[in-house]
């Protein structure tokens, strides 16, 4: 009896951790970024080879409409003059996973170079 339970609830959790989530959901940031609070990050712009340093002090928002996406916030973030509060991690719903800076408006593909 023990075992079927055990077979029967192993069933129902996979089935209910296998459902996409929907639009709006809010759901936990991934670990990986969660480490990177209070650590100093070196980024380099995709396009203009641009790179800047900053602190991450926290993550300050996560949704999961078309796709995912957490945004992080920072300090001392100088970027040509434009004084950046947040970076976002993004996760489309390909799956393709990429840093972005929006300035003004316009989003900057960004990698990490290092973390202190």
């Amino acid at each position: 009896m023990k075992k079927i339970l055990f077979v029967v609830g192993f069933i129902c959790f996979t089935a209910i951790s296998s459902i996409n989530v929907g639009a709006g959901d809010v759901m936990q940031p991934p670990e990986d970024l969660k480490s990177l609070v209070g650590k100093v990050v070196k980024f380099q712009d995709i396009f203009n080879n641009y790179t800047f340093i900053c602190r991450i002090t926290g993550i300050s928002d996560y949704s999961a409409s078309m796709g995912r996406q957490v945004t992080l916030s920072v300090s001392d973030l100088d970027y040509y003059g434009a004084e950046i509060k947040k970076i976002s991690y993004i996760i489309s719903t390909s799956e393709e996973e990429r840093w972005q800076l929006t300035i003004e408006g316009k989003p900057h593909k960004i990698n990490i170079v290092s973390i202190e």
